[in-house]
């Protein structure tokens, strides 16, 4: 006897395709003409799915059979017919082999005979529930099984489509039912379920998952999409930025992108050439000037040319690695100044000041990182007048370095804020991993020409989740200017469109904000630098140019 011949039931006892009626007092179903030339696939039922809400009333409604003149549809989500059309259960007999290979046998077999297609397997109890499944059904059956590396029948799966304004017919849901043995780990569960989603038709990382154990339910939600250019009144104008929360862009959701300089006190702004960093820059100190704080800046690669424009409105422009290693020491000594303040006064930060004696809060950028601390090679043969001068350089660099580190680990409480800009913002290129760990918010801009490498990625964000999904973000949104990811001290990474101006245009923009004038920061020199004078502590070293030249890096750690 045939495997077939043990079946109870007979192809002579399955109903006709189009011939089974809805139960009485179930749900209504309506068929309507097959339209010319469709093939159920999950595109095309996308597009009937906007067709079918633009023209009937009623509705979200659902395909549940799709016959050679017509198709079968209801608008009732609870009706079975959208899980299983014309269920059916068969039953092996207790004689045949009681094998899970002959149940997989008995599923193809029940495919060739039309019987319909498997959706629910019982190997104990010798049962087998199948159902005329639509094709555009079963291709999102074959999808989520391949994915979960499963056989189609070990997982019941139950898509319908919907329409939403503005973006056409889409798949709506994904029921997955049986899910609970399918990957047990929590965080592989997940990791599965977005997997899932990627590979689905209409799919992306911002679809919902609700996992109940047993069933699982993905639901579609807007695919992101980011403005293709926005302006710095925009931005600066976004709910969510404050005093001390300064906007980097516009997120996907159309939410303001921040730096919450109170949570993470530095920032770390990457990009190679052509990505934005320069105007992403200039975005954050015009948030910056326009809410009161001082900002000062020290570049010497390009001379300060991109700050130009707006020098009016800084505390200090330094284009030397002499005159940078003097600014970021001042730095530290204003710190010190503020920390000497709060104990005064009997306070842990400086935002307890009394309004008063309250200094604003200080921006200090150092833009073109690698090239304010990469030291000069000194080789045997050089000139003694040039070798002479390249020690002089590589102490300033040293410097920078040195007291860089010390600001990014102690100057939090002081409200003094660094933020670091580099094209390459590896362990090496920025000086160690203590360093970056320090600077907590990060953003990288992408080059629209180019995109953005897992390596590169990696060096802003160490972590492999946050590759994966700053790389995602790029396939779909990247090939204009102004694209970013960001993340900070809490929170996950997300994308988001930098703004857009001339430099002589942020420039008029802060002024157009009222920005006075403001008091330069003085020349001043860290406690640990005051020399002796006659035995008298506390008197502090000529702040002319070259001061800085005498402490390199080895002789701060060393007076350390």
């Amino acid at each position: 006897m045939g495997l077939m011949d043990r079946l109870r039931r007979t192809p002579s006892e399955v109903p006709e395709a189009d011939a089974a009626p809805p139960a009485e007092g179930g749900p209504e179903r309506h068929r309507i003409a097959r339209p010319r030339g469709y093939r159920d696939t999950p595109q095309a039922r996308a597009r009937l799915a906007e067709v079918l809400a633009d023209q009937l009333e009623s509705g979200p409604w659902h395909v549940v059979a799709v016959g050679g003149a017509a198709l079968t549809i209801t608008d009732d989500p609870a009706d079975p017919w959208i899980a299983r059309p014309r269920a059916q259960t068969v039953t092996l007999t207790a004689d045949g082999v009681r094998s899970e290979r002959s149940v997989g046998r008995a599923i193809e077999l029940l495919a060739e005979r039309g019987l319909g297609t498997a959706v629910a397997v019982s190997a104990e109890r010798r049962r087998i529930v199948t159902a005329d499944l639509t094709p555009a059904h079963a291709a999102v059956r074959r999808t989520v099984a391949h994915v979960l590396g499963v056989a189609p029948h070990a997982v019941e799966v139950v898509p319908t489509w919907g329409h939403a304004e503005g973006h056409g017919g889409h798949l709506a849901t994904v029921t997955v039912r049986g899910a609970r043995s399918l990957v047990r780990d929590p965080a592989k569960r997940a990791a599965a379920w977005l997997e899932v989603v990627g590979a689905l038709p209409d799919g992306h990382d911002g679809w919902e998952v609700h996992d109940g154990g047993e069933e699982v339910v993905l639901s579609w939600a807007p695919p992101e999409a980011l403005p293709e250019t926005i302006t710095l009144e925009a931005v600066a104008a976004l709910d969510g930025a404050t005093a001390e929360r300064l906007p980097l862009g516009i997120r996907p959701d159309g939410t303001a992108a921040v730096w919450d300089s109170g949570l993470s006190p530095h920032l770390l702004i990457a990009g190679g050439t052509g990505a934005g960093k320069s105007i992403a820059i200039s975005a954050v100190y015009a948030a910056a000037l326009a809410r009161g704080w001082q900002v000062v800046v020290g570049e010497a690669q390009k001379r300060g040319a991109d700050y130009v424009p707006a020098r009016a409105r800084f505390g200090r422009l330094e284009t030397t690695a002499e005159g940078v290693a003097e600014l970021v020491a001042s730095v530290y000594a204003e710190m010190e100044r503020r920390g000497s303040l709060m104990v005064e006064h009997g306070v842990q930060k400086l935002g307890e000041l009394p309004r008063a004696v309250r200094p604003a809060p200080i921006l200090l950028i150092l833009d073109e990182w690698q090239g304010l601390i990469r030291e000069q090679k000194v080789a045997k043969g050089m000139a003694t007048q040039l070798k002479e001068a390249a020690e002089v350089d590589n102490a300033n660099r040293g410097s920078i370095l040195f007291w860089t580190g010390k600001l990014l680990a102690e100057a939090r409480s002081a409200e003094v804020h660094v933020l670091i800009a580099t094209q390459e913002p590896s362990v090496d290129s920025l000086g160690g991993s203590a360093l970056r760990a320090q600077l907590t918010t990060r953003l990288q801009m992408v080059p629209p020409a180019t995109g953005l490498s897992r390596i590169q990625a990696g060096y802003s964000f160490p972590d492999t989740d946050d590759q994966d999904a700053a790389l995602g973000y790029v396939a779909r949104l990247g090939g204009r200017p102004g694209l970013g990811l960001v993340k900070g001290e809490t929170g996950r990474l997300s994308a988001l469109r930098a703004p857009y101006a001339t430099l002589p245009a942020v420039s008029d923009w802060i002024d157009a904000q009222g920005v006075s004038a403001p008091e330069p920061l003085p020349h001043a020199v860290p406690e640990m630098m005051r020399a002796k004078d006659d035995g008298v502590e506390g008197t502090p070293r000529s702040p002319s140019r070259g001061t800085y030249g005498d402490l390199g890096l080895g002789d701060a750690l060393d007076a350390l």
